[in-house]
This record gives structure tokens, sequence and C-alpha cells, in this order.
């Protein structure tokens, strides 16, 4: 038993699970009737309507008509989005994750790629040093550091071509999902690791081609 303004009364029940109605769980239930009797009735009548994915729009436009043929517009309706206008949003903003994530995985393999290239153009200072010594130009040294890194961004772009695709393909069998690919997005994963190859042997580049033939003999 409970007493509320000074009049007791008999609980009859305990709400475990209130759905998403989650002030009722603080709340006691009673009849219109002790409602009035304890001067706690109110001037407002709230309806709960449940009804299938994608017909909140139609319902919440009928309800009022429904519920209140003569004081329609006195009727207040709350209504969930759209589906449709929802799933927009979800894709805009996983669209921008993606893009986000994928400029800042470049930027990461660019400056990946320029630090072991720089570094493998220091040690290698000696070779270039003698190439310059027996008749090679600064042209040819920076096309042979330029063919390096552009063969190292095909070959990775084709292994994280190749990993993409194992990927998806692993993660909509194991979600049973429905694979969808877009056959466009392999050559121009492929441009992307060649892209990423030049800009990374640029730094590279530029310092191989200021190496003079006297490093040949300082290495000697």
């Amino acid at each position: 038993m409970v007493w509320i303004n000074g009049r007791p009364l008999t609980v009859v029940g305990i709400v475990r699970d209130a759905g998403l109605q989650l002030n009722v769980l603080n709340a006691v239930i009673v009849s219109d009737a002790v409602a009035k009797d304890l001067a706690l009735s109110s001037d407002y009548v709230t309806v709960d309507i449940k009804v299938l994915p994608g017909a909140a729009g139609q319902v919440a436009q009928q309800a009022p008509l429904a519920w209140a043929p003569f004081a329609s517009d006195e009727v207040d309706v709350d209504s969930p989005p759209d589906p449709r206008q929802l799933r927009d949003v979800i894709e805009s903003n996983v669209a921008i994750m993606l893009v986000t994530l994928t400029v800042v995985t470049l930027l990461a393999a660019v400056l990946s790629l320029t630090n072991s290239m720089t570094s493998a153009v220091f040690q290698r200072a000696g070779e270039f040093g003698l190439r310059r010594a027996i008749g090679a130009r600064r042209i040819h040294i920076v096309g042979l550091v330029q063919a390096e890194g552009l063969i190292l961004g095909l070959f990775g772009g084709i292994i994280g071509v190749y990993l993409a695709v194992i990927a998806v393909l692993m993660v909509t069998a194991v979600r049973h999902w429905q694979p969808v690919l877009n056959p466009f997005m392999i050559p121009l994963g492929i441009c992307g690791g060649v892209v990423v190859g030049l800009l990374g042997g640029f730094v590279a580049t530029l310092r191989a081609s200021r190496i003079q033939p006297s490093h040949a003999l300082r290495s000697a």
C-alpha cells in the first residue's frame, strides 16, 4: 500500500518495462476516478500509437481527425522522422566519415612512403653519385627515383584494392548482406596508389637530384 495526498492506495502491480515511456517507471498509475478524487487529473490526454515502419507520417496526419474530428487543431502530434530522410542523413554522415578516414589514410601513406624513400636515397647516395660521375644527368636520377615510387605505388594500389574487396566480401558474408561493389572504384584505387607513390617519392626525388659526383668519392 502507498499513500498519496493522505489517501491509502493498494498496489496491484509494478511496471518493469514501459517501452519508450520511461517516465512511467517512476510514476503511479491510477484510474481516472481516483485521479479526480486526488485532484491529480490533467487537462490533456496522451495517446501512443504504434505503426508499421514508414507509416508514421501518414498516421500523424490522420490521427488528429480520428481522435478529435471537431477540434483537430488542438491535437499536437509528435511523429518520428521519415525513414527515407533518416537513411539519407545516415548515409551522408557515413560518407563524410569515410572520406575523412580516406584522406587521413592517404596522408599517412604519403608521409610513410616519403620517409622510406628519403632514407633509401640517403643510403644510396654513393650509387647516385657514381651514376652522376659516369655521365648520368639529374633528369636520369629523377626518373629513376620517380619510377621506383610509381612501381611501389602501383603494387600498393593493387594489393590495397584486392584486400578491400576481400574485406567487403567477408563482412557481407558474416552479416548475411548482399555485396555491392562498384567496378569503377577498382581502377580508381589503383590510380590512388600510383598518386601516393609519386607524391611520396617527390621529396626523395628532390634530394636525389642534388647529389653530386663527389658523393661517390666520399662514400668510397
